[in-house]
């Protein structure tokens, strides 16, 4: 998935950058924007972040087992 990310087109580094730089000023509304597609493409970092943001209930409702997935996915990689 990784190689979908690097041949999309899309600066993946940009938007990781951004979804990151949200979540922490707490700007949750943008992180969800932009987080959870990476995530979805595979992205472990996003992933992990996306996570995070279930594992605190950052901006969603707190679900460990979602938490739980994300972080799967991203240690598997």
């Amino acid at each position: 998935m990784r190689q979908t990310l690097l041949n999309g087109g899309a600066n993946w580094v940009a938007l990781l950058d951004e979804g990151f730089g949200a979540y922490v000023r707490g700007d949750y509304a943008n992180a969800l924007k932009i987080l959870p597609s990476l995530a979805a493409q595979g992205l472990a970092v996003a992933q992990s972040n996306f996570g995070a943001m279930y594992q605190e209930g950052d901006g969603v409702a707190q679900d460990f087992v979602e938490a739980i997935k994300w972080h799967s996915l991203a240690a598997a990689q």
